[in-house]
């Protein structure tokens, strides 16, 4: 998963919403899995 290069370029995204209380970790995963799901195909 961490390979996707559509992963890759979104998690430091999600990772400064996460840090800034903007987004949940809990959503932040769920949007990388469904990212990862999505392009995997």
């Amino acid at each position: 998963m961490w390979s996707n290069p559509t992963v890759r370029k979104v998690r430091s995204e999600l990772e400064r919403r996460v840090r800034a209380g903007e987004l949940t970790p809990a959503l932040a995963a769920q949007q990388i899995l469904e990212i990862a799901n999505l392009t995997d195909r």
